[in-house]
């Protein structure tokens, strides 16, 4: 697609969204469960359609979509970039568009199966099927017809991966290796507190706290929590620590820690705690990807 793009004279990517921010001018970027890791690193949907051109393609959508992806949206961002894709071929009848909207939300019922019905048959050259097959109700079976019984010694997923894994077996190698492969899988990149910002602090209680975000050399933050009992010695021991619920889920710990005469950090590293939202996780790991593809963008233009 890319050398086509350049032999008739047009950008590639034809709509260039890596940042997301055209998909949030419009409200909806749509699910990320459905995408690939890295998905987003120079490709989405606009260009996974475009390459079906100039083979036969429907694209439905609905318009009160209560999950994503409703039509008033995308058309403009994926159905006329598309569009003009399919008619660089001489296809453009070959793209069709259907909006749904009874009952408009996300669903596959008669009118969505009636648009793919005319869409079939149009494609294949098949005698023109206006609606189900009126046989198509006698097919049908109930919840009770279509429960079959299952062996009593059936695996459950859990039980067939424990059973595979046992029979999997590696050769032991030096610890150095194994940290090695693993930041190489991870893609870890380590990080430096770059600076520090007191935003809040307290003392009260018996028990002083002062309240932090750190700025990492990665462009990304932390948020922390410093506290000591007010009659600690300021060379006092340290602890860090971490939750996989955020700071809020340590508080045992913490007031553990501060009864022994301890200090304690408790901190919510990135993506974690504070730093995590789960209404808006899709979008937040889309726009990472999209802002990761930029600054690689920028580094290769640079």
């Amino acid at each position: 697609m890319k050398l086509f793009a350049a032999k008739h004279g047009f950008t590639f990517p034809y709509l260039h969204d890596e940042s997301q921010a055209v998909a949030r001018a419009y409200g909806d970027s749509g699910d990320v469960e459905q995408s690939a890791a890295d998905l987003f690193q120079g490709v989405d949907y606009t260009q996974l359609a475009a390459l079906l051109a100039p083979r036969p393609t429907l694209l439905a959508y609905n318009a009160e979509d209560d999950c994503c992806f409703r039509a008033g949206m995308v058309k403009p961002v994926i159905e006329a970039p598309v569009r003009a894709i399919f008619e660089l071929y001489g296809k453009g009848g070959a793209l069709a568009w259907h909006e749904n909207r009874d009952p408009g939300t996300h669903n596959y019922q008669l009118d969505n199966r009636e648009a793919a019905y005319r869409f079939f048959s149009r494609a294949f050259g098949l005698p023109p099927i206006a609606s189900d097959s009126p046989e198509a109700a006698s097919e049908l079976r109930s919840y009770d017809e279509l429960v079959v019984g299952l062996p009593a010694d059936n695996l459950t997923i859990l039980e067939l991966a424990r059973r595979i894994a046992a029979g999997v077996s590696r050769s032991l190698e030096p610890a150095t290796a194994s940290r090695a492969r693993l930041t190489r899988v991870v893609r870890y990149q380590p990080a430096r507190i770059d600076s520090t910002w007191r935003v809040a602090s307290t003392k009260q209680r018996g028990v002083e706290t002062a309240s932090y975000r750190l700025r990492m050399s990665d462009g990304l933050s932390a948020g922390a929590v410093w506290l000591r009992a007010t009659s600690a010695h300021d060379d006092a021991p340290a602890t860090i620590v971490l939750d996989d619920g955020g700071r809020g889920q340590a508080g045992a710990e913490v007031a553990e820690r501060l009864n022994r005469g301890e200090q304690v950090l408790a901190l919510d590293l990135a993506f974690a705690g504070d730093a995590w939202s789960e209404r808006e996780t899709r979008r937040l790991l889309q726009n990472l990807n999209g802002l990761r593809s930029l600054l690689g963008l920028v580094k290769r233009r640079g």
